[in-house]
């Protein structure tokens, strides 16, 4: 009987020995990556030499995401990259081209290429079209979830997928105070019309692309933000729906 018992208490902690585990290696991601290299108040961690340019693209993102008012000058981020290294799999919630928690960002389903400052990727979902993201946009969208938890570490669990994202899309993609908020609903309207492959995208001046659904949560986050005049509490507190908010924008660009 003793030994049944030891045999159940082992087979019940071997899951939780597991997550521990799990957890360990995921907050100290030197465990996994050969090469650590600080750029200011971001580490980076990677298996290769990183290139020049990669300092460049970190401070760009950096002075984006600067915009926010949930921007601290001593906050400290990681930046995991995916190079030949098995750290971006072992998040049981990783997707899309990054992801964040914590205090990481971490480079998924993407080649980043610093020295061109563009990211790469081909996804089934997408029927292998080969697609390119601006890598500062990219790594700034990151960052700023890194604030978000920082703010509020449950946001992303809390709040709606819209807001997390348009958030994060509206201060990493430049859209703060542009005064251009009608002539992009203008363009939101005449792309999302258009027929698409997999995840709708289109093209954006410099030769990148842009992700269709996140445009138009950003649109509705500065509509929110700046013709509502809703403090960021303000419109994470708001108790309406998606497309509630959007309609709302929508009868607000008519009048315009």
């Amino acid at each position: 009987m003793k030994l049944l018992k030891r045999s159940l208490l082992i087979l019940m902690l071997i899951p939780i020995l597991g997550a521990g585990g799990l957890s360990i290696l995921l907050a100290n991601p030197q465990l996994v990556y050969a090469q650590k290299t600080m750029m200011g108040q971001v580490a980076i961690f990677h298996n290769v030499p990183l290139e020049e340019e990669a300092s460049e693209v970190v401070r760009a993102a950096i002075n984006q995401i600067a915009q926010s008012n949930l921007y601290q000058p001593d906050i400290q981020i990681e930046l995991c990259l995916n190079e030949n290294s098995s750290y971006p799999d072992l998040h049981p919630f990783s997707r899309g081209t990054a992801y964040s928690f914590w205090n990481k960002a971490v480079i998924y389903r993407c080649q980043p290429d610093f020295p061109s400052h563009i990211a790469t990727f081909q996804w089934l979902e997408n029927q292998y079209e080969l697609r390119t993201f601006d890598l500062e946009w990219l790594i700034a969208h990151e960052f700023m979830h890194v604030l978000q938890y920082n703010w509020k570490p449950l946001l992303a669990m809390r709040e709606p997928f819209w807001k997390v994202e348009g958030h994060a899309e509206y201060i990493s993609r430049g859209f703060k105070n542009d005064g251009a908020l009608p002539g992009k609903i203008s363009r939101l309207f005449s792309e999302k019309d258009k027929p698409h492959v997999g995840i709708p995208v289109f093209p954006l001046e410099n030769g990148t692309l842009q992700n269709l659904s996140y445009f138009k949560y950003a649109l509705m986050f500065q509509y929110l933000i700046e013709v509502e005049s809703l403090t960021l509490k303000e419109v994470f507190n708001d108790l309406r729906s998606e497309g509630e908010v959007y309609h709302a924008m929508i009868s607000w660009f008519r009048e315009y």
